[in-house]
């Protein structure tokens, strides 16, 4: 609904009530965030990491709902940046791999 922002810093995610910049709670992810987005319709939130780790959670409940990482046909060092397309049912990451920088999509319908 607008009234949340998710910020990785370090090894945790903060979710911030954006009309009063005060954490509502916090989401130790285990590594190093470099990438947090939320799924259109808000409710699952992916985290990409330092260390190839990419993590998809429920974002009202803070649960794991899938482990990303093992998925992965490549063996990403660590996520960029991720961003959901405009129905949710796909998920677009970027990440370097063997040096090189690569995008893996990400069927999130099933």
């Amino acid at each position: 609904d607008g009234s949340i922002c998710a910020v990785g810093i370090d090894t945790t995610i903060g979710f911030y009530d954006v009309a009063t910049g005060q954490v509502r709670r916090r989401l130790e992810h285990g590594h190093g965030i470099e990438t947090v987005s939320y799924s259109p319709q808000g409710s699952t939130l992916v985290a990409g990491g330092t260390d190839g780790t990419l993590t998809l959670y429920d974002a009202s409940t803070c649960q794991l709902r899938r482990d990303l990482s093992s998925s992965r046909r490549k063996r990403f060092r660590s996520f960029s940046d991720s961003c959901f397309s405009a129905d949710g049912s796909v998920l677009a990451i970027a990440g370097s791999y063997s040096g090189l920088k690569q995008a893996w999509i990400y069927d999130n319908t099933g």
